[in-house]
């Protein structure tokens, strides 16, 4: 039995070849561009839908593959017409063109209880908002109908219309109490059911239309998989992600309810949910340093001045280069130093734009349990230091996962219910309290 795993995320498509012990037998990463401008976040999904025909083909040609199955970032939004071409971009979670939106939507009495329904934040990156962007610009009409990454290339592949759950429960339109579309939020925006997707079980699945001997699963959303993937258990055990933005992921048995908006929730299993904080700002701030204050050294460079600077005198730096999803969903917030004085020099920036992305980091884990692990993964983690420094911080045991493919994997684990995981790991324990971390928390709350 070979199986296919496909994790299309927010800047590369990830795919994994597998046997029936899940067994990575041939891996796949290739990236495609973003394109930026002021607010604006796009991506051409044919760039996408490319890649993903070319590793099908690869994986057919080299294999006899029995089945694929498919991974995807949240919070993406894509119009096309009633015969399901597409008419815009691909807007991705970064997307905030939706900031006065929201700005004015927050204002609403009924607000909160949209997220408590749905377990999506009102936020720009909110599909919800982002809808209703497109709705002022006049770009929303009754000849429109409303996608999504996993939707639209589900529809290539074979021929149908939909979305997992999973992806449906972080678009802000799915009423996760009573699995459905929510009426209201459909009414706000003079949309029919009929112009979105129609949601099914993740492990949903067709022939792919060209090869009906392959079955194609929907799978679920690149968070919430990675979790399975790592947790198979369920057992609630955290899962951060360190990449090109971070969270902070665990395993509910029951949805959380909130008397503000806290925490995301989102479906990743009958009765099982996916609960947790996630921040624009991680690696991308590291490469936004780099570019800038930092152009004349190399990221190694700037990780040995933070070693040698970890516990100095220095300022704090908060790293919100690029405004916040976070704990407070808070997209107006900015960067900046605090207790900047005229004696620091450029290698203490340096040192404290580091520190502040993993302390913003660390920050995320609160909704951790005493005796919890915490599963660490990501570019960011591949530095020791960083991991000790991450323990130091959260005060939790963490078991540092080597496997960069875990999304991809994990499709595969869910939609085939296996539970064994194969790759290594390397466990972590905390030293001693990070002081400056505390006062860090101090000063960014």
């Amino acid at each position: 039995m070979i199986h296919l795993g496909i994790d299309m995320g927010t800047t590369a498509v990830k795919a994994v070849v597998t046997d029936k012990d899940l067994q990575v037998i041939k891996t796949w990463d290739c990236s495609y561009p973003t394109f930026y401008d002021g607010d604006k976040a796009t991506q051409n999904i044919q760039d996408i839908i490319t890649i993903v025909d070319d590793i099908i083909a690869q994986a057919k040609s080299e294999f006899t593959v029995n089945d694929m199955a498919l991974s995807c970032a949240m919070h993406s939004v894509i119009l096309l017409n009633d015969s399901l071409k597409v008419i815009s971009d691909l807007l991705i979670w970064s997307d905030s063109r939706a900031k006065d939106v929201v700005d004015e939507f927050l204002k609403r009495d009924d607000a909160l209880d949209i997220y408590q329904r749905t377990g999506t934040a009102i936020h720009p990156m909110n599909p919800f908002m982002k809808l209703m962007w497109f709705k002022k610009q006049g770009q929303l009409n009754a000849d429109v109908r409303v996608g999504d990454l996993k939707s639209v290339v589900f529809h290539h592949l074979t021929g149908v219309f939909a979305v997992d759950k999973g992806i449906a429960s972080a678009t802000g339109l799915y009423n996760t109490d009573t699995m459905s579309y929510d009426e209201k939020i459909l009414n706000i925006l003079e949309l029919s059911e009929d112009a979105l997707p129609r949601v099914e079980d993740g492990r949903y699945k067709l022939s792919l239309q060209n090869d009906a001997s392959i079955e194609v699963y929907l799978g679920g959303s690149d968070g919430g998989l990675a979790n399975i993937y790592f947790d198979p258990e369920y057992t609630g055990n955290g899962v951060c992600n360190a990449g090109t933005s971070g969270a902070y992921r665990r395993i509910a048995q029951v949805k959380p309810r909130t008397s503000k908006q806290d925490v995301f929730n989102y479906i990743i299993d009958d009765n099982a949910w996916i609960v947790g904080y996630a921040s624009n700002n991680c690696g991308n701030v590291l490469d936004w340093m780099l570019a800038g204050i930092a152009q004349d050294y190399t990221l190694s460079e700037c990780i040995d001045i933070y070693k040698e600077r970890s516990e100095s005198d220095r300022p704090f730096f908060l790293p919100f280069v690029y405004a916040e999803r976070g704990k407070d969903w808070n997209y107006h917030k900015t960067q900046k130093f605090v207790g900047l004085l005229e004696h620091h020099t450029l290698e203490d920036k340096i040192a404290s734009i580091v520190e502040g992305v993993l302390f913003n980091l660390a920050s995320l884990a609160d909704i951790s349990e005493e005796n919890e692990v915490i599963n660490i993964t990501g570019g960011l983690f591949k530095e020791p230091f960083f991991r000790q420094i991450y323990a130091d911080c959260t005060q939790r045991k963490l078991r540092y996962i080597t496997e960069d493919f875990a999304s991809a994997l994990g499709v595969i684990a869910y939609v085939k219910k296996y539970t064994q995981r194969s790759n290594e790991s390397i466990d972590i324990y905390p030293q001693k309290s990070n002081k400056r971390f505390l006062k860090f928390l101090e000063i960014s709350a």
